[in-house]
């Protein structure tokens, strides 16, 4: 069973790779490549055939990719590290490398006029790194990274890219290491930046499922994508913009196919039947308050969360230094007084005791607040007038110090006449 399904993996990969080796057009500045069954074609953009180049087998069944470097034309292995040059009528084969068949559904690109190859799969595994090849040693060699730079997993058939030093990857496949055959897909999109030699994880895609067929590269980091008519999407093409961090509809995309289309000069060509169909980018009408995220920021996002926790924070602080500085003003019973707007007011000792029961409960009855500032070696009514004394000086002086009418209210007990309830309204007002 695992037989079985290793050679259906790997025959998906070869039927990829096939698809590619199809529909394989290369655009230049005057002209462009045409991968056609054995032959390759040069043709110009009013689809004239300036020339022809037979592939012997060898080339033709190694999944290849026509790249142009400088004034000279190379035919890359797509699976291998095989490398020819076109010069003159034929194919010379110019590296010192050999067919090792782990690169399938490789990115090949150029990149400041050195051809670069990035992922693939083989030998029940996927490359992670770029290599690009040395026209000193014409051998495939190892791009060396930043050493703080993050690391992708490693990745096949994926989509990319380039755009002024930068090259982005989305979708893709993921091998399982456990058995190195089942495939993943790849929920991330990557950028690479070759002046900093360092990879970076955009976050995670909110691509919607398309076929890798069906899009194209029309520069500055965006992919045009045509909708799958099984996916039931709303609009009939969409611009993948990675720069921007944008999936941007489409509109005016009728029955143009961007499978076997190529771009160049702001231009979609798409070869049908052997004739050479054109249409300008500016044609399909972007659709702007439709445009949504291509993937979730995970910087951004942590950025922002780290922007919105400091505001709390500062808030927060600001919230408590301003309670701490209101409780500081805040009238407070202190050991032998009353503590107010920083200043402290000493009380008599049966004052700061009837205050202190005041402040503590809503209500005090005549013969609690009695009780508290009794004096045993007086009679009654020496005590009863003294309580009444403790009260009026009191309050005289609290609402000198708060600027109130009265700070000691009263009335009488609704369940006992004779009982006088004694209460103040600022209560709330101390810091208890």
């Amino acid at each position: 069973m695992r037989t079985f399904l290793f050679l259906f993996f790997l025959n998906s990969f070869i039927i990829w790779g096939q698809k590619v080796k199809q529909i394989d057009i290369n655009a230049q500045q005057d002209f462009f490549w045409q991968q056609k069954d054995n032959h390759l074609l040069r043709k110009d953009y009013k689809n004239i055939l300036l020339d022809s180049f037979y592939l012997d087998d060898s080339i033709y069944q190694g999944l290849t990719k026509v790249i142009s470097r400088k004034k000279s034309t190379y035919i890359i292995s797509i699976a291998g590290g095989m490398v020819w040059e076109i010069v003159d009528d034929t194919n010379v084969r110019i590296d010192d490398s050999y067919n090792h068949k782990l690169t399938y559904d490789s990115n090949v690109f150029v990149h400041n006029d050195t051809i670069f190859k990035f992922g693939g799969y083989g030998y029940w595994s996927s490359r992670n790194f770029l290599s690009f090849f040395s026209h000193n040693s014409n051998e495939w060699e190892f791009y060396p990274l930043n050493s703080r730079s993050s690391l992708p997993p490693g990745l096949s058939r994926t989509n990319f890219s380039y755009d002024n030093n930068l090259l982005f990857l989305s979708g893709g496949i993921i091998v399982d290491p456990h058995d190195g055959i089942s495939p993943t897909p790849s929920d991330d999109i990557w950028r690479f930046d070759f002046n900093l030699k360092k990879w970076s994880n955009l976050g995670t895609s909110n691509l919607f499922e398309y076929n890798i067929e069906s899009s194209i590269d029309i520069g500055d980091g965006r992919r045009l994508v045509a909708n799958d008519p099984s996916a039931e999407l709303p609009f009939p093409a969409y611009i993948l913009d990675f720069n921007e961090n944008q999936i941007l509809p489409m509109e005016g995309l009728i029955d143009f196919p961007i499978a076997k289309s190529f771009y160049f000069n702001d231009s979609i060509y798409s070869i049908q039947d052997n004739s050479l169909i054109k249409r300008s980018l500016s044609s399909f009408k972007p659709v702007y308050n439709k445009d949504k995220s291509l993937y979730v920021d995970s910087a951004s996002l942590f950025k922002s969360l780290s922007t919105i926790t400091i505001i709390a924070l500062v808030i927060m602080i600001t919230i408590l230094i301003n309670l701490y500085s209101k409780n500081k003003r805040r009238p407070k019973l202190t050991v032998s007084g009353l503590r107010f707007e920083r200043i402290h007011y000493p009380l008599p000792v049966k004052e700061h005791k009837v205050l202190s029961l005041l402040v503590h409960n809503k209500t005090v009855n005549s013969k609690a607040l009695m009780k508290s500032i009794y004096d045993h070696e007086l009679s009654v009514p020496r005590n009863n007038r003294i309580k009444l004394d403790v009260i009026n000086s009191l309050n005289e002086k609290l609402s000198k110090i708060f600027s109130i009418d009265e700070f000691v209210s009263f009335r009488k007990s609704r369940r006992d006449q004779r009982m006088i309830i004694y209460y103040t309204n600022y209560r709330s007002d101390f810091v208890l």
